[in-house]
C-alpha cells in the first residue's frame, strides 16, 4: 500500500509543479512560431523598402532576402529578424547606421509583440 501512495504523490506533485511548467514552456513556443508578428514585420519592411525608405533598391537582392525565423529557445520569447545577402551586414552599419533597416524595423514591432506576450504569459500584469 505505500508503494501506491508513493506513486500517487508523485503523480501528484507533478501535476502540482512541472505539469504547468511543461504547459508554460509548450505555449511559449506557441508564440515564439505565430506568424502575425514574425509576417507582420517582414511585411512592413518590404513595403517600406518598395518604396527605398532604407536603402536605394539597385538589385533588389538584398529586399528579396529579408527572413524573419522564430527564436528557437525556450528561455526566450521572440523572433529575429535577417538578411541572407553577403552584403547585409553593411547595409546595417554603414553611414552610422543610415541605411540600416533590421534595427528600425525590429523595434517598431518590439512593442507590440511585448504587450501580446505579456498578456499571455502575465495575464494579470496586464
Amino acid at each position: 500500500m505505500g508503494a501506491g501512495r508513493d506513486s500517487a504523490k508523485k503523480v501528484s506533485d507533478f501535476f502540482k509543479t512541472e505539469y504547468p511548467k511543461r504547459i508554460h514552456a509548450a505555449f511559449t513556443h506557441a508564440i515564439l512560431v505565430d506568424p502575425g508578428f514574425m509576417e507582420d514585420s517582414l511585411s512592413n519592411f518590404q513595403d517600406r523598402q518598395q518604396r527605398n525608405v532604407f536603402w536605394n533598391n539597385q538589385t533588389f537582392q538584398a529586399l528579396q532576402g529579408m527572413r524573419v525565423a522564430p527564436i528557437n529557445d525556450p528561455s526566450r520569447v521572440g523572433w529575429r529578424m535577417y538578411n541572407t545577402v553577403d552584403y547585409a551586414l553593411y547595409l546595417e552599419l554603414a553611414n552610422d547606421r543610415k541605411h540600416a533597416a533590421i534595427k528600425p524595423v525590429m523595434e517598431l514591432w518590439f512593442s507590440n509583440f511585448f504587450a501580446y506576450a505579456q498578456k499571455i504569459l502575465a495575464p494579470e500584469a496586464a
